[in-house]
């Protein structure tokens, strides 16, 4: 079986012998983005019945069969209705292999594998050769060892059939190369597991905020496999090699070494021989970490600044720019954008970029996962509050309370809550307090995470409805300021203030200031 076609034809074979679940094909068509739509309506029949099918599944937000065979009734196609989907199902993805045969250099690997495999079927074993040079090498450059020896294994089977090559050198060679290409495969595998642990324990909580928290961070740190930027064996492992040492530093609160693996990863990409795709949006995650150093360490100009360097790669790499990999870029700068204009106290500049930013946001929303989605809208809820426009704070934030998406940033919700008591206090809403903290309570006592910071700010919304002056209000928010100042002392507590400045809400209400006066001046 040809190299290139063998993951498809597995794929198409499993699917003949099972019937296609109707919400697998809505997702694959409601995934593809309007390029891949005309491509795929450009290389089908218009009349066919499939295309029909087609065109009505791409007008459904929510798969509905019932619908859509009542919008054909009569039509005969009905009677084949199961056939017609899973020939839909295939040829969506066939138009996919071929609009994107040739665009990325793994791919183009594949083809002159394919090319070769015909070639030697045909008895052309020095031009199928040629071939297998050429994609062995091309394979080895990008750090692609699986292909590499893939090609290494078509080879060691050409070679013994050309009489003008030395056989036991060139074997020697071949096996040499294939020894090297698995030592690096499998020493780029264990990067990728480590950093696949990484991803697994960043995903529930987006800050951490315990000792215990940190412990398998610290744990990957010391991982031999981290000791020396050596011990990675090619650039790819050199890649994960300074995004893991960067996180892990950075959670560890080591700035500075932080900072400096993130710039050296955003400096290797300077080095790729020709980037793809897949490359350039790597590019954007680490400017993404880089530019999350810069926060901490660098001040508003330089973070933006690496924003703004994100999204340039849309012109730099317009090749690239699919409506999907737009979205990936468009994702990472959004919620780097939001969050520092709010962690800057940059709340009017805020205003005058959301609207292009909602506007990006409900284009790309739907390929954005619901925590990142989650974290934008609490960033832009955040604006809103320190632009003193409360009410939209409200509604930005019980979209975050109310929507039911799993694996979310628990933390995200959990400050949602309060900050939504925090806006219905300076909206003089006293009724609704008792309810609103009942309710953050419960969702705390669910999630099993209660820290020392919410404890004390619900202790003091219990407090909230028996203060019957203004007077009595702004010595209890005295006392929470001290309190908070004195729990933040600690630094793994402090990492609240990631999500929200308690200190400056309470002092805002002692001295009667805004709050966006009294945190600018505390972020100096």
């Amino acid at each position: 079986m040809l190299v290139y076609n063998h993951f498809l034809n597995i794929l198409l074979c499993y699917y003949s012998f099972s019937m296609i679940p109707s919400t697998d094909l809505h997702q694959l068509i409601r995934s593809l983005d309007k390029k891949e739509k005309a491509y795929f309506k450009l290389v089908s029949d218009p009349h066919a019945d499939y295309v029909r099918l087609f065109d009505a599944i791409v007008r459904q937000r929510v798969y509905d069969e019932a619908a859509i065979k009542l919008q054909f009734a009569g039509d005969a196609f009905l009677r084949r209705f199961a056939p017609v989907k899973n020939y839909l199902f295939h040829q969506v993805l066939e138009s996919l292999v071929r609009q994107y045969s040739g665009t990325t250099v793994d791919v183009m690997i594949r083809e002159q594998l394919r090319k070769a495999e015909l070639l030697l079927a045909k008895g052309l074993r020095k031009t199928a050769h040629k071939l297998l040079i050429k994609a062995r090498k091309l394979a080895l450059l990008h750090d692609l060892y699986l292909l590499a020896l893939q090609a290494i294994a078509l080879e060691k089977m050409i070679v013994r059939g050309i009489e003008t090559i030395n056989f036991r050198d060139a074997m020697k060679r071949l096996q040499d190369e294939e020894a090297m290409a698995m030592q690096r495969h499998q020493n780029l595998s264990a990067y990728i597991d480590l950093d696949s642990r990484i991803f697994y324990l960043r995903k529930m909580i987006v800050v951490q905020r315990s000792a215990k928290d940190l412990v398998p961070f610290r744990d990957i740190l010391h991982d031999p496999l981290l000791s020396h930027e050596n011990k990675a064996l090619s650039r790819e492992a050199k890649f994960f090699f300074h995004r893991i040492k960067g996180i892990c530093l950075s959670l560890l609160q080591e700035d500075k070494k932080a900072m400096l693996h993130r710039k050296h990863l955003v400096e290797l990409f300077a080095t790729l021989p020709a980037p793809d795709a897949e490359q350039v949006l790597k590019q954007s995650s680490a400017l993404y970490d880089l530019a999350v150093s810069q926060r901490a360490f660098q001040g508003a100009t330089e973070a933006l600044q690496t924003v703004g360097r994100i999204t340039r790669l849309a012109e730099t790499f317009p090749q690239f720019m699919t409506e999907k990999n737009l979205s990936v870029l468009f994702k990472r700068a959004t919620v780097l954008e939001t969050d520092f204009l709010q962690y800057f106290g940059l709340f009017e500049e805020g205003l005058l970029r959301l609207p292009m930013l909602e506007k990006n946001l409900k284009r790309f929303a739907p390929y954005m996962e619901s925590d990142l989605l989650r974290i934008t809208h609490f960033n832009i809820a955040l604006i809103f509050y320190g632009a003193e426009q409360p009410r939209k704070a409200l509604r930005w934030l019980n979209g975050i309370i109310h929507e039911s998406a799993q694996e979310v940033a628990e933390d995200v919700v959990c400050f949602s809550l309060l900050l939504r008591i925090m806006i219905h206090i300076d909206l003089g809403r006293d009724e609704l307090i008792p309810s609103l903290t009942r309710a953050a309570v419960n969702y705390l006592q669910k999630r099993k995470r209660l820290y020392k910071a919410e404890t004390l700010f619900l202790d003091f919304a219990n407090q909230y409805p028996s203060i019957h002056s203004d007077k009595m209000f702004r010595e209890i928010c005295m006392q929470q300021k001290i309190k908070f100042e004195k729990l933040f002392r600690n630094t793994l507590e402090r990492k609240a203030e990631e999500y929200f400045d308690f200190i400056a809400w309470f002092e805002s209400k002692t001295l009667g200031k805004k709050f966006a006066e009294v945190y600018r001046g505390r972020r100096g």
